[in-house]
Order: structure tokens, then sequence, then C-alpha cells
């Protein structure tokens, strides 16, 4: 009875059996870190454009109650309107507050941001401030 040749295997099909499975381990380690990234900048792009959306909507309630005349009812009117129409669903439990201090009007918008991550709050607070027209 002959006796069974062993196969020599070369290099490259040695090299090749020893990393079997190594597409899968580092797709498990490369595929979570691709998302955390991604999340990450979609995280940091909602969180920039709700503070840009509440630093508007401060800005044109200052505007707003800054002119001659102007009352704390229009600025509080002109900022929520900004609110309303750019915040919706992305700023939660907006509050805006609007006074005078001295010489000048104060908003201040304060909100919580939209958050991918679940129990990770996204406070934004943005303030205007505008020096009031005079007539001399």
């Amino acid at each position: 009875m002959p006796s069974p040749r062993r196969r020599r295997w070369s290099r490259a099909e040695r090299r090749s059996r020893s990393d079997q499975g190594t597409a899968t381990l580092e797709t498990v380690i490369v595929f979570p870190l691709i998302l955390v990234v991604r999340f990450g900048a979609l995280q940091v792009g909602l969180w920039f454009y709700a503070r840009s959306v509440c630093l508007t909507a401060a800005e044109e309630a200052t505007r707003a109650g800054s002119v001659y005349g102007g009352t704390t009812a229009e600025a509080y009117r002109a900022g929520q309107a900004i609110i309303d129409q750019a915040a919706s669903g992305l700023v939660q439990q907006v509050q805006l507050v609007v006074g005078y201090e001295h010489d000048q009007i104060t908003a201040q918008v304060t909100g919580q941001g939209l958050s991918l991550v679940p129990g990770w709050p996204i406070v934004i607070e943005q303030r205007a401030r505008r020096p009031l027209e005079r007539v001399r």
C-alpha cells in the first residue's frame, strides 16, 4: 500500500491559512469605531446648528427691542418667532428671557438640544446684548 503523500504548502498558502478570520476580527474592532466617529460628528453638527439657532433668536430679540420705542413684548415675539420657525424639534424646553439693563437690552435663550446618545443632555445657552437707540 502506497504511503499517503503529504502536501507541501507554499509560504503564501501557509500565510493565507494562518490569516483566516482576521477580516472578521478587524471588522469587529474597526466598525464600532467608525460608527462612534460618524455619530460623534453628527452630534457635533446638531449641537452647532442648535446653538446657532438660539443665538440668532437672541440677536433678533435684542434687535427688535433696541429700536426707539421698542418693548420687551416686541423683542420676545421676534425671538420666539425664530425659535418656532427654526428650532422646532431641534431644541426642546426652550426658554427666552428678555430684559433691560441700564442702556442695553439683553436676551437669553436656553434649551436642551437634540441628543443622539440617550441620557446625555445637551444644554444650550446663548445670550445677546445690544445698546438701546436714543433720540437726542
